[in-house]
């Protein structure tokens, strides 16, 4: 004859205290993970800047040396971009705004970046006084034709004479 009792049943779930512990630890490491989120946004967002601002020196620092060395103008003219890197041509040079509905659009969206270049030329001279050396200051403002400040970046090339 067995005269123990049987044994109660076990509870087979969390308890209010373990499921609240649980969500504070979840709350405290999603806190954190979205911190690093908005930095990395904007990480990312200077690294496509300096990306994009990189093709648009290139493209115009190669077009200034396909020029004659002697031809170069000191004071070059404002030069326009699509957020692609590609120069836009028709800019109204007042308000940098574009003509064109779409690109309209993109101006308002700070999508159209400007540059203005300068020219200096080097202090050694050659005997007959020519100049040796081209010094390219590339000042990039976004938007363009936008009334809020404009986000600057200025790149400076050399070009010399061969």
């Amino acid at each position: 004859m067995n005269t123990a009792c049987p044994s109660p049943k076990k509870s087979r779930g969390f308890s209010l205290v373990e499921v609240a512990i649980s969500l504070g630890i979840v709350a405290f490491a999603l806190t954190g993970i979205v911190g690093l989120l908005s930095a990395t946004l904007k990480t990312t967002k200077s690294s496509m800047d300096d990306l994009l601002v990189s093709a648009m020196t290139s493209d115009l620092v190669n077009t200034l040396r396909k020029q004659d060395f002697t031809n170069i103008p000191l004071n070059p003219t404002n030069v326009y971009f699509d957020i692609s890197g590609k120069r836009i041509n028709g800019v109204d040079t007042t308000t940098g705004i574009l003509s064109n509905v779409a690109t309209e659009t993109a101006v308002a969206q700070g999508a159209v970046y400007v540059c203005v270049p300068t020219v200096t030329s080097d202090t050694t001279m050659e005997a007959n006084g020519a100049a040796n050396l081209w010094r390219i200051n590339l000042k990039f403002l976004w938007p363009a034709g936008s009334t809020v400040t404009n986000v600057q970046k200025t790149i400076h090339a050399d070009i010399a004479r061969y």
